[in-house]
């Protein structure tokens, strides 16, 4: 209260000169504010990376693993993966070195292609991507905000996939949804990014994919948006400023590109749908990132933009597969993590 005495007492003191040039300054500082929320939007936000600190060797592997899933250099994983479970058969209570190890494996599977092998090949890295995962679940029940069980609900349903058990997708379908009530800005990302890539368009709960998106999007931005909604400088600047408190909605320190790789998979979630003018929409909202300029994966999105037919068509033949070609929906990709991840 002093303080803003002084401040008070020091303006009525001013010559009338002085309080113009004042008023002027303090309101090209607000200027120069709405400026910076309106039009130059945050083009990342800070976010702890998990690195394991149970022993100097999960330390080092975890370090390992980010650098090398921020450069998607797949060249080091199988070693990388063998130090992170040597260090988890030391410290098997340690949340972040499972989340960390259980997401190698599924990124190693995810890279199958890379490898020269099929999905069936690869079966063990589901395996033990949800083992994992599933501790993780089990020894931290009361973890709201974890990417445990969303994990769990994926690798089920690619299990379900190679298995041919849809008693089990079903089951994992239903995870899905579950999930994205309690965490949507995760969990709603998993649920339309797999169900899109893993159900025939015709499919009754097809639209559940989009609805999992739909839900990710309100739940960052806190309020319901439009449906056909245009991002521009205002919108990254609302999800930037506002991601600062909750970083997973926005582009952070894990996933670099994690507006673009979400919004080209939005898109393709509505182009395999059949509808080409809402995929361009999302297509074209990618583009509005502010470090779209930077994003490895430009060429695969304009290639969408030029070419939806053949790409409708080709997500639509690929409905419930594992082992498609390129190009493929995110889902299914070999560029899959990377769409966000790389740097």
């Amino acid at each position: 209260m002093a303080f803003t005495l002084r401040i008070s007492d020091w303006y009525t003191n001013l010559s009338r000169g002085w309080k113009w040039f004042v008023r002027l300054f303090l309101l090209l500082i607000l200027l120069l504010l709405i400026a910076y929320i309106f039009f130059l939007p945050l083009k990342t936000v800070s976010m702890e990376l998990p690195v394991a600190n149970s022993s100097p060797l999960a330390t080092e592997a975890s370090h390992e693993l980010w650098e090398s899933i921020h450069a998607d250099d797949s060249s080091n994983l199988d070693a990388i993966i063998e130090k992170l479970t040597e260090a988890y058969e030391l410290h098997q209570d340690d949340e972040i070195l499972n989340s960390l190890l259980g997401g190698a494996h599924i990124w190693r599977f995810a890279l199958r292609q890379r490898f020269d092998k099929t999905a069936a090949d690869m079966k063990s890295d589901l395996v033990a991507g949800h083992k994992y995962s599933a501790d993780n679940v089990r020894l931290f029940p009361d973890q709201r905000i974890s990417t445990a069980r969303s994990m769990v609900a994926h690798v089920d349903w690619q299990l379900a996939v190679i298995e041919g058990n849809d008693p089990l997708a079903e089951q994992a379908h239903l995870q899905m949804l579950a999930n994205s009530q309690s965490w949507a800005e995760f969990a709603g990302f998993v649920q339309g990014w797999a169900i899109a890539a893993l159900m025939e368009p015709s499919d009754q709960y097809y639209r559940t994919a989009a609805l999992g998106y739909e839900t990710m999007l309100n739940q960052c931005a806190g309020f319901r948006l439009p449906d056909k909604v245009k991002f521009n400088k205002f919108m990254h600047s609302l999800y930037s400023l506002k991601s600062i408190f909750n970083p997973v909605c926005y582009n952070n320190t894990l996933a670099p590109h994690s507006i673009e790789g979400t919004l080209l998979s939005i898109g393709d979630a509505w182009l395999k749908q059949g509808d080409i003018e809402r995929a361009q929409l999302w297509y074209h909202n990618a583009t509005t990132s502010p470090t779209y300029p930077t994003w490895k994966y430009r060429d695969q999105l304009e290639d969408r933009i030029e070419r939806p037919e053949f790409y409708r068509d080709k997500f639509v033949a690929d409905s419930g597969k594992l082992d498609v070609t390129e190009p493929a929906m995110s889902y299914q990709s070999v560029t899959s993590c990377g769409l966000c991840h790389t740097k």
